[in-house]
């Protein structure tokens, strides 16, 4: 009985700490994310993908302001809506599903670690480490599917694991995959090459055999079927066209977008992931150092391996990708927050006093981490989104929606056609010469502002019916009832 009693007791305070963590991930993920504007291009794209889904009351395709979007699944955009009808369309609205889902991720690492046997002080420092992850952070919270994506590939591999001891759990595992492939395409199998490295570390290899896992496949099957169904019948090989070969074999194979770097990856984790990176790098060298020390008195544990492996591979395949952006290693983190957890765990172990040690070395480190993430927000979020809120906003409060919206020489547009709710039109500096036919809104930066200007408020001959609407230190709006015809521009 007394047995029983403190074993429900230690339950209890397990759940007790469990819930205190998940409160803290949701505020913390929560923070200021009513104050940040809608940023170019993915926020705003799809705030303007999901204002046009509840205006229209069709959830089975996509659409943006000029036509139907077949480049993505649905399934942030259904959990997008739901927040919206609840709530309004806040920019919190539309952020909250991503919250939910990183602090979902956070869990799930939580509940992976002590299924490969790590104490709840790992656990709770794994799951603090990835919430603390400054590039983790400032992604996991913002309108995008990655959050999604990342929360269903842990999932996959928690269900994965957790049939090591129930072998039902494995009957989830493709349900996951399906979930993750609504959020973000194929990219979700990435769960596959994951359970092959523990398999290979742990020796695990029942779920092969396992009825459970490939009876799996038929709830997988039901949740992907009916809305690529609908897309296929109503757009045929312009889907898939659009949907596998525009959006993701075209970015494995060819640079449509993001950096060229081959090395842009271990750049982002060195200044973008401090101070986990250094940490990584010091757990590294105290394994090799271990090991040499030891010899094969040490072992190093397969969680490590796991969690290491997992990571790299992560980054390395997508750093062979013909496009490069910094949210596509997010699926990384939480294997690089369980490997820093359980080398920590494991070394310091060792050595007496080593639960109080654990404590003592990294609330610093995490007040480290809490500290960068916020300022990583701030990088990410510039003066200019919100001045182009700002014009948005006005644009919204037209009379007239139909008058044309000119953006001359500014290269997003994404924020401003959504807070404007605008078809826009755009202008560069190549387009000198050119007549506006009037009405028209023209929305430019302070320098072409010179043009039309002899000195700060004296208009030149020609552009008498300019109407300055707003002048900010990004952006200028104007307004003119008479058609204009733009000057030659300098190069600039």
């Amino acid at each position: 009985m007394r047995g029983y009693l403190a074993n429900f007791w230690e339950t209890k305070k397990e759940t007790l700490l469990l819930a205190g963590l998940l409160i803290l991930a949701v505020g913390f993920y929560s923070l200021t994310i009513r104050q940040y504007p809608l940023v170019d291009a993915d926020e705003a794209t799809y705030g303007v993908i999901t204002m046009n889904m509840l205006d229209s009351g069709n959830f089975w395709t996509l659409e943006l302001i000029d036509g139907y979007w077949l480049e993505k699944p649905p399934l942030f955009f259904w959990l997008a809506a739901i927040a919206v009808k609840i709530f309004g369309p806040a920019e919190f609205a539309f952020r909250l599903p991503s919250v939910l889902m990183s602090a979902l991720t956070a869990l799930l690492v939580y509940f992976i670690v002590r299924r490969l046997g790590g104490s709840v002080l790992a656990a709770s420092l794994a799951f603090l480490i990835l919430l603390f992850s400054p590039e983790f952070y400032a992604f996991g919270r913002e309108a995008r599917m990655d959050p999604g994506l990342v929360s269903m590939i842990v999932l996959a591999v928690f269900l994965w694991v957790s049939g090591w001891g129930k072998e039902k759990y494995y009957f989830g595992f493709f349900s996951a995959l399906a979930a993750g492939i609504l959020f973000k395409n194929l990219v979700a199998l990435l769960a596959l090459p994951i359970i092959l490295i523990f398999s290979v570390i742990y020796k695990k290899w029942g779920w092969l055999k396992s009825k459970y896992f490939w009876w799996g496949l038929a709830p997988a099957l039901i949740i992907l079927a009916p809305w690529h169904i609908v897309q296929s019948v109503r757009y045929g090989a312009e889907f898939w066209n659009s949907y596998l070969v525009t959006s993701l074999f075209s970015h494995i194979a060819t640079r449509v977008g993001g950096s060229p770097d081959s090395l842009l990856y271990p750049k982002i984790l060195w200044q973008y992931h401090t101070p986990w990176t250094y940490v990584i790098i010091f757990c590294v060298v105290l394994l090799a150092l271990m090991k040499i020390w030891k010899g094969s008195l040490y072992r190093i544990q397969p969680s490590i391996y796991g969690s290491f492996f997992s990571g790299l591979i992560i980054i390395l395949g997508f750093s062979f990708f013909g496009s490069r952006l910094s949210t596509y290693i997010l699926p990384a983190f939480p294997f690089l927050a369980m490997l820093i957890a359980f080398v920590a765990s494991d070394i310091i172990s060792k050595f007496p006093g080593s639960k109080s040690a654990l404590i003592v070395i990294f609330i610093p480190l995490l007040g480290v981490g809490a500290m960068y993430s916020l300022q990583t927000v701030e990088a990410l979020v510039t003066p200019a989104h919100f001045e182009e809120r700002e014009v948005g906003v006005l644009l919204a409060g037209r009379e007239n929606t139909n008058v044309p919206v000119y953006v001359l020489d500014w290269p997003f547009l994404e924020t401003i056609v959504y807070y404007g709710n605008s078809r826009i039109s755009n202008l560069s500096v190549r387009d000198s010469g050119q007549t506006l036919n009037a009405p028209f809104y023209l929305v430019t930066h302070p320098l072409v502002r010179t043009y039309f200007y002899y000195n700060e408020d004296a208009l030149i001959k020609g552009y008498e019916s300019l109407q300055e609407l707003y002048r900010g230190q990004y952006l200028v709006l104007f307004y003119s009832d008479e058609d204009v015809t733009l000057p030659v521009f300098s190069r600039h």
